[in-house]
């Protein structure tokens, strides 16, 4: 499942050999059990499979409610600001008058 899926195959293999050896126990004993007569004592009490069940729910647990980690953010790459062909200017001279007007020169114009 996808709610599982941050959880290592390695501490999901411990869990599952130790539910699988939780199951063998438990039919063990109920093979043992089928064959005694029902007046005799029984091969297992309730109490014992009840231990056994929260042995198991006591390690699988902490792990199995791990949260999931978040995800890393992406570092924001800042890109510069695309130019339109004007580097340094207000766009409506030729580069030169651009640069000029960037450094302070002032335009002279002559006027008749």
């Amino acid at each position: 499942e996808e709610r599982y899926s941050h959880i290592t195959p390695e501490e999901r293999q411990k869990i599952i050999d130790r539910a699988e050896k939780v199951q063998e126990w438990l039919d063990e004993k109920l093979s043992k059990q089928s064959q005694k007569n029902k007046w005799d004592a029984p091969v297992v009490f309730a109490n014992e499979i009840k231990k056994q069940r929260e042995e198991l729910v006591y390690f699988a647990s902490p792990i199995m409610s791990r949260p999931k980690p978040e995800p890393k953010p992406e570092p924001k790459v800042e890109e510069p600001p695309k130019s339109e062909g004007t580097p340094a200017g207000s766009g409506t001279g030729t580069p030169a008058e651009d640069q000029n007007k960037a450094k302070g020169v002032a335009d002279e114009m002559d006027v008749d």
